[in-house]
């Protein structure tokens, strides 16, 4: 994956300007609108495709045992504590999820559960018995760390401190920030293009039906089509993609100093 398999804001912006004779942003349309419109875009076609999978690297958060959720993530996929040099991990554990975990309140030591560690206070429940007391699995390996999300809080295991960094692996939209610049995959041009002539003239028709709405039908339809749509050939050409591919396009992504 290189910068050529990429189009920069300003090259998307100046071909839909034109084709929507708008070049010189007075139709009421500010560059501001045009770049929001292309985050807008990659946000949705992030959400369709799950294109985006983004390694981050965080501090272990030793006074809450909680982290927020990066900016612009919306699926985790997994994370693991580590210890070691920066960005250098040399011993890594699994953290794994534990449904219903909750460590609100205090300094996240205490938490609640449906079901508990052998041994805790609790730790019997007669509807959901603790399989780590059941003889039926009491060879089974218990999990040594773990978390949960609650509203978009991630909530690790106290015991998860042994470690001095936690990595988290996700769904993300492709920035790290609204506001930022985006970088645009070059299979995602066209369907980015069509995304904003849809709202162009979806504007445009509220402000004069008659002159727009048909306009507007076309616009549609050139985008969300489901045979000839440019929106599904983009989400169909992602899925395409071979593995390599994807984790070449990712590293670029993750890189900071490619922009």
């Amino acid at each position: 994956m290189n910068a050529n398999s990429f189009v920069t804001a300003d090259h998307i912006i100046a071909e839909v300007t034109h084709a929507l004779g708008d070049q010189e942003f007075r139709g009421g349309f500010t560059k501001g609108w045009y770049m929001s419109r292309i985050q807008d875009a990659l946000q949705e076609l992030s959400f369709d495709s799950h294109m985006f999978k983004i390694t981050r690297d965080y501090d272990y958060p030793t006074e809450t045992h909680q982290l927020e959720m990066p900016e612009n993530s919306f699926n985790i996929l997994e994370i693991y504590g580590w210890n070691g040099a920066c960005c250098a991990p040399a011993t890594s554990s699994v953290i794994y999820p534990k449904r219903l975990f909750n460590n609100k309140g205090g300094n996240g030591t205490g938490y609640t559960a449906r079901v508990k560690r052998t041994g805790e206070t609790g730790g019997n429940d007669p509807f959901q018995p603790n399989y780590f007391n059941d003889g039926n699995y009491s060879n089974y390996p218990e999990a040594k760390y773990w978390y949960n999300i609650h509203n978009g809080t991630i909530m690790l295991s106290s015991n998860c401190s042994s470690f001095q960094k936690i990595r988290l692996v996700y769904n993300g939209i492709g920035i790290d920030r609204m506001g930022d610049i985006p970088t645009i995959p070059k299979f995602f041009e066209r369907a980015i293009n069509d995304y904003i002539a849809e709202r162009f003239y979806f504007v445009k028709m509220g402000q004069e039906p008659r002159m727009y709405a048909s306009i507007y039908d076309r616009a549609s339809a050139k985008l969300n089509d489901y045979v000839n749509g440019n929106w599904h050939k983009a989400i169909k050409r992602v899925k395409m993609m071979d593995k390599v591919e994807v984790e070449a396009m990712n590293d670029y992504m993750a890189n900071p100093y490619h922009k």
